[in-house]
């Protein structure tokens, strides 16, 4: 008998004490994973952006000036490379800055076949070293707008412009334009080749023709804008 009430006890001792240890297990459960959910504790979901360019969907244009009026004239480059942007980017400027774009001064159109045949004999034909014209861009100042350093190469001579860039979220286009002055690349026998080329067609009744030296100039691409959640 006393040996039985001892492995009783002993196995009453046993219970108790695993049903304590199994409580004190079990009422630290509820507080697991309650840190974010605490109440009157706001959780603040943050949006982050990436950026990235579409390549195809890229437009040059320009528009160059004749007669006394300053009449434009429009064209396009219709064959040119994109390089150098870096996709899933996390600002546009990260994006965009480093990109280089190379036009192919033969492809340019107007819509006006001997007016082409014309800009790329005598105009880009007199330049040096211009099959293709190359633009880099440098830097960007502001974050959706602002000013864009931009080198460009032509007639065998780099500058660097400063023109004005805009990204419209609306449309989530990247756009650069401005205007450059043509003789800053020594291309002065380049502008009075076409001036004469194109005599009939740069003067009106009576005037001498008239081929502007400065031409406004622009650059566009979508881009892909991504949004996710981050905690």
């Amino acid at each position: 008998m006393k040996i039985t009430k001892s492995i009783i006890t002993c196995l009453t001792i046993s219970i108790v004490m695993a049903s304590c240890g199994e409580a004190e297990t079990n009422s630290e459960d509820p507080k697991k994973g309650q840190e974010n959910t605490e109440p009157g504790k706001e959780v603040v979901v943050q949006e982050e952006a990436t950026f990235s360019l579409l390549p195809e969907t890229a437009e040059v244009k320009w528009i160059g000036f004749k007669l006394a009026e300053k009449v434009g004239v429009n064209g396009a480059f219709k064959d040119f490379s994109i390089t150098g942007y870096h996709n899933n980017a996390a600002s546009i400027s990260e994006l965009m800055i480093g990109t280089e774009i190379s036009l192919k001064v033969s492809s340019t159109k107007t819509g006006d076949e001997a007016r082409d045949g014309k800009l790329v004999a005598s105009f880009f034909g007199t330049m040096k070293n211009t099959e293709y014209i190359v633009a880099t861009l440098k830097g960007l100042t502001g974050e959706t707008k602002g000013k864009a350093t931009v080198a460009i190469k032509m007639n065998g001579k780099e500058i660097e412009k400063d023109l004005d860039w805009s990204y419209t979220k609306d449309n989530f286009t990247f756009l650069i334009h401005g205007n450059i002055y043509v003789p800053d690349w020594d291309a002065k026998n380049a502008l009075d080749a076409l001036n004469v080329a194109c005599e009939e067609k740069h003067k009106g009744e009576g005037d001498a023709a008239v081929t502007w030296p400065d031409v406004d100039v622009s650059a566009f691409v979508l881009i892909d804008e991504k949004i996710k959640a981050a905690l």
